[in-house]
């Protein structure tokens, strides 16, 4: 079902607010605390759910004195809108790594607590029940442990002193639902039949890449070139794709970010349009007055002839590979480009810079 244009609009600045917000919520979290998951711990999930109501943020905000928007911050942190914040939405990285643990721990000793009774059995000269980094990192080693010691180590540390006890890791036996994608292994495999059944779907409607048809009709309706667990979820679910959904995320989202964008299902197109947007807006303030530039007999639509006359003589630059450009802009396959085709860009968010090919030259050519 198409999202309206007012409730994308909605969701941009909900998005852009919530996101600086975030950011300077982190800050704060981080210099109280020196790491995320101890803040986690420390000042927002004091009872030990792994769950964070918005109650619980707005109390952890007063008490660190947060002078940002907290109503921005909680959409910020409640991405998928469920009425509570867990730990992978505040720092996706460290939830991997205990719940990596915890599933380690549990199949190897029956629970956390378990396998550090053993930590302590096997640590030399344990102070009071607690160990340091060193013993800590040397016994996983010899139980087995593959994963990363140190941050871990981090994660369980709730005071900063350097030891950790029991009791800093029962909160991990507790944690009695991890996201499944967490502790999943990236399954190629299944990407790979997944970009297959992705593409026999959206083939058939003569757009030139479905690729990026799927992604912004089906993927990331909301057009912000971020999709989180839950909206791939439901994609694969209209899709009727389900072989490891949790596999063919964790194989896209290689950075484990908690969200993938177009670049992780097409570099190229997502380089192409990362290089299209910079350009235009530099060249005429926004993607909207772009459009008006380029289409100068004000028609509402660009032909490709048009479009490539236009470019070119504002000045795009001529590594672009206009033909792509065109196939990931022409949704419908009408060869034609409408303001709709380019609005999309205006809220897409920019990772990192695109790669430009310097060692083309000349003007790129495009499709009659």
């Amino acid at each position: 079902k198409p999202v309206s244009e007012a409730k994308k609009l909605v969701y941009s600045r909900a998005k852009l607010e919530g996101g600086r917000n975030l950011t300077l919520f982190k800050e704060a979290l981080k210099a109280h605390s020196g790491n995320l998951a101890r803040a986690w711990r420390r000042c927002l999930d004091e009872d030990g759910s792994m769950f964070v109501t918005r109650v619980e943020l707005y109390r952890a905000a007063r008490m660190l004195r947060f002078q940002g928007n907290v109503r921005a911050l909680w959409h910020a942190l409640d991405m998928d809108d469920s009425g509570i914040t867990s730990l992978e939405e505040l720092d996706v990285a460290a939830a991997h790594t205990l719940a990596q643990f915890k599933k380690w721990s549990t199949q190897r000793s029956g629970s956390c607590q378990e396998l550090f009774n053993e930590i302590i059995f096997m640590a030399q000269n344990p102070k009071n029940g607690q160990v340091n980094y060193k013993q800590f990192a040397k016994c996983l080693k010899k139980l087995g442990y593959q994963g990363p010691t140190k941050e871990l180590f981090q994660s369980l540390d709730l005071t900063g002193g350097g030891l950790v006890s029991g009791e800093d890791v029962l909160f991990l036996d507790k944690w009695k639902s991890p996201p499944v994608w967490l502790h999943a292994r990236p399954d190629h495999g299944a990407l790979s039949q997944f970009k297959e059944e992705l593409c026999d779907a959206f083939q058939a409607t003569g757009a030139d890449n479905p690729f990026v048809l799927a992604w912004r009709l089906l993927l990331d309706p909301m057009e912000s070139n971020r999709v989180i667990w839950k909206e791939f979820a439901e994609a694969c679910r209209q899709l009727g794709f389900k072989r490891n959904v949790p596999g063919v995320w964790r194989a896209l989202d290689v950075d484990m970010s908690g969200y993938i964008t177009l670049k992780e299902l097409d570099a190229e197109c997502d380089n192409v349009l990362k290089i299209f947007k910079i350009w235009a807006e530099r060249t005429f303030g926004t993607i909207s007055k772009a459009f008006d530039a380029l289409d100068e007999d004000g028609s509402g639509e660009l032909t490709y002839r048009e479009f490539r006359q236009a470019v070119l003589k504002h000045g795009l630059p001529a590594s672009m590979n206009l033909n792509q450009l065109l196939s990931c802009l022409d949704l419908d396959g009408k060869r034609c480009i409408s303001r709709d085709e380019m609005m999309f860009l205006t809220d897409w968010e920019l990772d990192e810079d695109p790669v430009v090919d310097k060692s083309k030259s000349g003007s790129p050519e495009a499709g009659k």
